[in-house]
Formats: structure tokens, C-alpha cells, sequence
């Protein structure tokens, strides 16, 4: 990890009508601060995304990826831009438990901004948030990743 500290306030964007149970899941596995952004098919999102990252002091920003996200409407898509425009670390969990980039369920615009893409396990959960640089998309902006576990040759701090 290049960082010497765990980030603790994650802003977390996510359907709310086909997501909220695996959303509230991250809640349960993690004791960091986790702010739920809520969008649907319907785009009735009305707070400013940047100003709650800035009022929230938010230093990572979490995607739940499932099979409803590229079908979220165009204020998604405009909040998520705003994002990743920033240089905070991205983590996009998968509800399938897809380990990398799940290219059927993650909207394209996600697919090389520099973020890690990892199953959405408790397992998974916990050694992600506990092991991703604070700065890890000022060093690895582009591209998509992920952290190979339980394998004696790989460093899973290296990121």
C-alpha cells in the first residue's frame, strides 16, 4: 500500500431499486464511513455529487456493479463522470462475484479510469478497503485492476 493510512469515508453509487440489499451488505462487513449516493431508471437524484463528496470529506468512491447499472439513467452517467474526473481511488465491487472487470454488467465508461474491480464478498470487501493506496489512481490512472489473493508469489500491496 503506498498510503500510510486506511481511507475511511467512501461515497457509495448504486441502482437503488435492484442494488440496496448488497449495498446495505457493505455496511455490515466494514467499519468505514460509508455515504450511499442512490440512482434508478428513473434519474431522480437531486443532491450535487461534488459538494457531498467535499461536505462528506470522501476519500474513495465505490461503484456496485450488477446487471441493472448500464441501465441507470443519463444523471448516472453525468455524476459519474464528475467522479472520476477527481483523482480519489475507485473500487467497482461486482455482484456476481466476478473477480476483475466485468465487462457484461460495468459501463464502458468505468472500464479504464484506474479503478480496481473485485467480487462483492465479505472476504473481497475487507481486503480491498484495507489494502487500496489513497493514491492509487494518481499513480495507475487508466487501465483496470484488481488484487490477486493467496498467492505466495503475488504482492497484494503493490497495486
Amino acid at each position: 500500500m503506498n498510503s500510510s493510512h486506511t481511507i475511511q469515508n467512501w461515497l457509495v453509487l448504486f441502482d437503488s431499486e435492484n442494488q440496496a440489499t448488497e449495498t446495505q451488505s457493505l455496511k455490515e462487513w466494514s467499519t468505514c464511513n460509508f455515504f450511499l449516493f442512490p440512482f434508478n431508471i428513473k434519474g431522480n437524484q437531486s443532491m450535487d455529487i461534488l459538494k457531498e463528496i467535499s461536505k462528506q470529506n470522501i476519500q474513495g468512491i465505490i461503484f456496485v456493479i450488477g446487471p441493472s447499472t448500464n441501465y441507470l439513467h443519463s444523471v448516472f452517467l453525468e455524476d459519474s463522470k464528475k467522479v472520476i474526473s477527481l483523482t480519489l481511488p475507485i473500487i467497482c465491487f461486482n455482484i456476481n462475484q466476478n473477480l476483475g472487470l466485468d465487462e457484461i454488467s460495468c459501463p464502458r465508461f468505468l472500464w479504464s479510469v484506474g479503478a480496481i474491480h473485485m467480487p462483492l464478498t465479505t472476504e473481497d470487501v475487507t481486503f480491498t478497503l484495507c489494502n487500496i493506496a489513497a493514491d492509487a489512481r494518481i499513480n495507475e490512472s487508466t487501465g483496470s485492476f484488481f488484487f490477486r489473493r493467496n498467492y505466495p508469489y503475488d504482492d497484494p500491496l503493490r497495486y
